[in-house]
C-alpha cells in the first residue's frame, strides 16, 4: 500500500479464481440503506456483486470457495474516482468552456467535449498496468 498511516477499506469475499498470486474474489457490496431497519419498507435497499482482483503476495494457499478478506486503502479509492470521474468530467467542461466562449455552436461544442475524451481514455489505457500496479487490492487472510 502506499503509506502505513493510509486507512484501509476492508472486504471480505469467495474466491472465484487463482491464477498464480492472482486471484479473483466476489464481495457483495451493500448500500447504506441496507443496514437500516427501515429498508423493507422502502424498498431502497440495495446490495449488488462485484468480482475484484486482488493479489495475493502472501503465499496463502487458496482455492476456489475460500472465504478471504482483501484490502485496498481510501487513497486507492480517491485515485480511481480521480480518473474515472473527475478528470474526464473537467475535461468536458472545459473543453465545452473554451468552445462556448469562441461562438462555438453548442451542438458542435457537445461533440468537440465527447471527442476530447479519446485521447484521454487512449491514455489511460497505455498506462493501464502502471495504474493497475497503484490500484490493486491485496488478500490479506484466508477466513
Amino acid at each position: 500500500m502506499s503509506k502505513e498511516n493510509d486507512r484501509l477499506v476492508i472486504h471480505t469475499g469467495i474466491v472465484q479464481r487463482v491464477s498464480g498470486q492472482q486471484v479473483s474474489v466476489l464481495i457483495q457490496q451493500n448500500s447504506a440503506c441496507s443496514s437500516c431497519s427501515a429498508a423493507q419498507l422502502c424498498n431502497s435497499s440495495e446490495s449488488q456483486e462485484k468480482m475484484i482482483d486482488a493479489m495475493n503476495i502472501n503465499g496463502q494457499i487458496l482455492q476456489v470457495g475460500d472465504n478471504v478478506e482483501i484490502q485496498g486503502t481510501v487513497s486507492q479509492g480517491l485515485l480511481a474516482t480521480l480518473l474515472a470521474y473527475v478528470v474526464p468530467l473537467t475535461l468536458m467542461i472545459g473543453v465545452l468552456f473554451v468552445l462556448n466562449t469562441h461562438a462555438v455552436s453548442e451542438a458542435k461544442a457537445a461533440l468537440w467535449a465527447l471527442f476530447a475524451l479519446i485521447p484521454y481514455y487512449l491514455i489511460i489505457h497505455l498506462l493501464q498496468k502502471r495504474i493497475a500496479r497503484r490500484l490493486t487490492f491485496i488478500v490479506t487472510e484466508k477466513k
